[in-house]
């Protein structure tokens, strides 16, 4: 019986966005802070080169002043990590990126499928 190392297997796919989360700061939602705490990812993310891991939901426009890897420079890539659906994440999503005015480029990564994704909206429609 062949057995899978689930941490392995969820810091290597973390490292397969290693080129999306260079030197950004990088939005999480709490769901997404609790699993990354439990994988031990935080070390990983660093390794990578992200500038900051800041909570979504409690942004602040002084999260562009922490910087773990010491750039001067204003960090002009942001990337959001959410477990939530796009439709429930959104908001968040705006306010970060109205706040943060040097901001260029956002990435969005959903746990959620798309099929999903669909679904909800087709229940929430029917209601």
């Amino acid at each position: 019986m062949a057995f899978v190392d689930v941490i392995k297997c969820c810091l290597d796919s973390i490292r397969l966005i290693s080129k999306e989360v260079e030197d950004s700061i990088i939005y999480i939602d709490a769901g997404c802070t609790e699993c990354f705490q439990f994988l031990g990812a935080f070390p990983l993310l660093l390794e990578l080169g992200v500038r900051a891991v800041c909570s979504l939901e409690k942004m602040s426009s002084l999260d562009m002043v922490s910087d773990w890897n010491s750039e001067f420079d204003s960090p002009t890539k942001i990337v959001v990590i959410t477990s939530r659906l796009l439709s429930d994440a959104h908001r968040y999503i705006l306010r970060c990126l109205s706040m943060q005015q040097s901001v260029r480029h956002c990435t969005v990564f959903t746990s959620i499928s798309e099929v999903e994704a669909a679904e909800h909206n087709q229940i929430t429609e029917s209601q």
